[in-house]
């Protein structure tokens, strides 16, 4: 039984009470006009949103290696795993 069909695709429920995204067919019919500018809008602010969440990724990466070097110890679990790299 399919449930919350939309142009991109529907939501089939699955074994355990989950669903999952099946998505329509590439090219989608009828085509999307690419000329439409509010999607252009719509896709350059994503765009913008997507730029500003790598920067923010990468100040917090930096302060993470900074706080671990200058507090001189490593801020892992007690557990026997491999600590990841610091660049």
């Amino acid at each position: 039984m399919k449930m919350k069909a939309s142009r991109a695709g529907t939501f089939v429920p699955q074994p355990g009470g989950y669903t999952a995204f099946v998505p329509e067919p590439l090219p989608p019919d009828p085509p999307i006009q690419l000329n439409d500018f509010e999607l252009l809008e719509l896709l350059s602010r994503a765009d913008r949103a997507l730029g500003r969440l790598d920067g923010a990724t990468e100040i917090l990466r930096i302060r993470t290696c900074l706080s671990i070097c200058m507090s001189g110890r490593r801020r892992f679990s007690p557990r026997k795993s491999k600590a990841p790299k610091l660049r």
